[in-house]
């Protein structure tokens, strides 16, 4: 048979990424509040500032929108092929605290190094991330006449021939290779958004080597009395 690769993406890395874009969201407030309050400002030059101020924070949302509503639609990043080297929520946030650095060069004449250090940072954060990934390589798993290559995470791998399966356990939200020396080696169905196609392969392919397959056993549930 030909090696199957199926590639993972973890649906608890979606949250993760919700959170992270959501996290822009609070600066953006602050500057709003101070764009509105500058917008009486006697000077024109700081009427002009504000405006920016304002521009800058509705850029924010509609582009925290637009991630979160591409969220929802795809699938998380993990792979170092979905990884992008900046994504354009980390530039607008960038804009936002140079924005604030201006604003206080502005306001006092001296430049504030730590928002222009966390500019910095904040567009640089997303290159350092897609580095990470690419290191870190896919997530996948491997099915071939030899047995079952798995990457799950950064620290969890196995490599099982089919001759040393003796069992393969499997329920609604996890599976288990049981090997003849009594190890077992796990997968989380429901974690992964490719986890039942896994499944399937993987109970397919024993199933043909004569490979008993087995249902989890459900969790013990307490009765009261």
């Amino acid at each position: 048979m030909d090696e199957i690769v199926i590639r993972l993406h973890d649906r608890r890395l979606e949250m993760r990424q919700k959170l992270d874009v959501l996290n822009n969201l609070p600066p953006v407030i602050a500057l709003a509040t101070v764009g509105l309050e500058g917008l009486h400002a006697a000077s024109p030059w700081a009427r002009a500032f504000s405006w920016l101020e304002l521009g800058v924070a509705a850029l924010v949302v509609l582009t925290v929108a637009r991630e979160m509503r591409h969220l929802r639609r795809h699938t998380p990043k993990t792979d170092a092929d979905d990884a992008a080297a900046i994504e354009w929520v980390d530039v607008v946030a960038a804009t936002v605290l140079f924005t604030e650095a201006a604003q206080r060069y502005v306001q006092t004449g001296k430049p504030s190094y730590a928002a222009i250090a966390a500019g910095i940072f904040t567009l640089g954060q997303g290159r350092l991330r897609a580095h990470m990934v690419k290191r870190r390589g896919p997530r996948q798993v491997r099915v071939s006449d030899e047995g079952i290559r798995a990457k799950l995470a950064a620290f969890r791998r196995f490599d099982v021939p089919w001759a040393d399966i003796a069992r393969v356990e499997r329920g609604p939200k996890v599976m288990y290779l049981h090997n003849v020396s009594g190890k077992r080696h796990r997968i989380g169905i429901k974690r992964y958004y490719e986890g039942v196609q896994v499944a399937d392969v993987i109970v397919a392919q024993a199933a043909a080597r004569g490979i008993p397959i087995t249902d989890a056993a459900p969790a013990l549930v307490p009765v009261s009395a």
